[in-house]
């Protein structure tokens, strides 16, 4: 599996709102394993990121591929950023991203 890590998501997105970001895209459910979104117990925001466990590195890829620098809301647009676990960005071609 690999994990994806998807930055500067709206922090009231949920893991509904992600998986659904996900599915407009073509990754549905059968792509990933989990989606996980640390939250802030203090407000109950999510910390502006989502873990994103992919069952393999196509779907990764497409992740990046698909989502990195997608604009959501209106006019507080978040620029989703796509990066894996060890924060480099998939398209850097010396990044582990590749070699797995």
């Amino acid at each position: 599996s690999t994990e994806v890590i998807l930055q500067n998501i709206p922090f009231h997105h949920k893991k509904k709102a992600v998986a659904a970001l996900l599915r407009s895209v073509g990754l549905g459910g059968e792509t990933y394993h989990s989606i996980e979104i640390p939250m802030m117990p203090s407000n109950r925001s999510n910390c502006g990121y989502a873990i994103v466990n992919f069952k393999d590195v196509r779907f990764a890829n497409q992740c990046f591929q698909l989502l990195d620098n997608w604009k959501i809301g209106g006019s507080n647009q978040n620029v989703i950023r796509v990066v894996d676990r060890w924060g480099l960005v998939a398209a850097d071609p010396s990044s582990a991203w590749h070699a797995r």
